[in-house]
């Protein structure tokens, strides 16, 4: 294959370098960072009326800040390059320089007379994304689950919001495939979903060990048939962050959702993405406020679902911040395991604030017993006294405070100091036993019987 190059890395491609390519078919091969992609774009948009074609193609499973050499080590070939490019859309013809053609409302509402259809009643339309955020550990991913195994089977999720019946990809970086195909017969189960419902409708692909950015899916969504899927699930979303993104960085977070949009359109599907609230309690925070990260990701989503934690354990608050929707009445919903469950006898107001003090609260902060520190005499004088014992009947009371073997040591060491003595049984199958006063003989010399 003919390759070229530039003098000067990215950003530095000049006017004239796009002479050499007039009335080529161009593939454009991008370094895996940002400078790389944007380089790409500018790139293609400059090659916009000199070559007769132009595709822009994202290598998949390169390292951060790795090219197309990185590529060809790692056993890349002309053929799989080939597959890539015929998945890559074509540029030819579009505009993609900047030109201003704004729509008359007249075109505008001729081009979309109505709103996209909904997936999830009151929450998401095709070719949206959603969030949904919660604290870490507090059942994110039996609610994917359910969540999925509703739309699969055209169920209502939660009782409350209506699903359009279709195919879901979940794409685990967390679990196992032993656990999630453990874990959604459970679920189903509890929502009284039969095997054959789900069966065939939800597809699972567990990435845990061999995870892939957002940016590096381009030919993995490529794949994908527009359509084949209602819902693609990213659990948990910030696996899925380019290496050195910044969380907190609004521009960077803004970049990777629009790379979800450009999915989301090619593919005809909603994306919903699993991703954690900061630590500590949300009470005092507004809904688009909850989330770990950059506050675009509430902004450039089209529904910010989150769970915060009612003042009852075991409960948490369900409320969303909606774009295409009228807003939703916050709910309550209680964990019975292996699903959650609407608790309409609740109020959703009453979060959890930061002096309650639950249960567990309260026993990890009660004073401590003071801590026995144990001395010979303490030993002897807990567990033997002037009645004779079985050392298997001293060593049992020891172990109601310590471990075996230190009841052992104990009692070795309180022989060895004679705090105690050691008393032969008259029949000599019998255990010796100990005493803090000496054994008494007969006239004979002989244990007493």
């Amino acid at each position: 294959l003919i390759a070229t190059t530039h003098i000067g890395g990215a950003g530095k491609w000049k006017e004239h370098d796009s002479a050499h390519l007039i009335d080529r078919r161009v593939v454009i091969l991008t370094d895996n960072d940002d400078a790389g992609y944007k380089h790409g774009q500018t790139v293609r948009a400059m090659l916009h009326g000199k070559a007769i074609e132009v595709r822009l193609v994202e290598l998949p499973d390169l390292l951060p800040k790795g090219d197309v050499s990185d590529w060809l080590n790692a056993g890349g070939t002309a053929e799989q390059l080939f597959k890539l490019v015929e998945h890559a859309k074509p540029c030819t013809g579009e505009k993609i320089a900047p030109e201003a053609h704004p729509a008359t409302f007249r075109e505008l509402a001729k081009m979309f007379p109505e709103l996209r259809p909904a997936i999830i009643e009151g929450l998401l339309r095709r070719g949206e994304t959603m969030n949904i955020i919660a604290p870490p550990k507090t059942g994110k991913s039996w609610m994917v689950i359910a969540l999925a195994l509703c739309v699969a089977t055209g169920r209502s999720w939660l009782g409350l919001f209506p699903t359009t019946h279709g195919n879901v990809l979940v794409m685990d970086n967390e679990l196992h495939g032993e656990t999630s195909a453990n874990r959604i017969p459970k679920v189903a189960n509890a929502l009284g979903i039969m095997f054959d419902e789900y069966a065939d409708r939800l597809h699972v692909d567990n990435l845990r060990g061999k995870l892939r950015d957002i940016r590096n899916l381009e030919s993995y969504f490529a794949s994908i048939e527009p359509g084949q899927y209602n819902v693609i699930i990213l659990d948990a979303f910030y696996r899925f962050m380019p290496a050195n993104t910044d969380e907190n960085d609004n521009g960077a977070v803004a970049s990777i959702y629009n790379i979800l949009d450009r999915y989301a359109d090619r593919l005809k599907c909603c994306f919903i993405l699993i991703h954690h609230s900061t630590k500590g309690l949300q009470s005092d925070k507004s809904v688009t406020d909850v989330g770990a990260g950059a506050g675009s990701q509430s902004r450039a989503t089209d529904t910010h679902l989150i769970l915060r934690q009612h003042e009852e354990d075991g409960v948490v608050v369900l409320d969303a911040a909606v774009r295409s929707w009228k807003p939703i009445d916050p709910v309550c919903l209680r964990w019975e395991f292996p699903a959650w469950h609407i608790d309409t006898d609740l109020d959703p107001t009453q979060l959890r604030k930061a002096n309650r003090k639950t249960k567990r609260d309260e026993i990890a902060s009660a004073p401590a017993e003071p801590k026995i520190v144990w001395t010979v005499e303490k030993f002897v004088e807990s567990f033997l006294s002037a009645d004779a014992l079985a050392t298997n009947i001293i060593i049992a009371k020891a172990c109601a405070a310590m471990s075996e073997r230190k009841a052992i040591k104990w009692l070795t060491l309180a022989e060895h100091e004679r705090r105690i003595h050691k008393w032969t049984p008259a029949n000599p199958r019998n255990p010796v036993q100990y005493a803090t006063i000496e054994q008494p003989v007969t006239a004979t010399g002989e244990p007493p019987k």
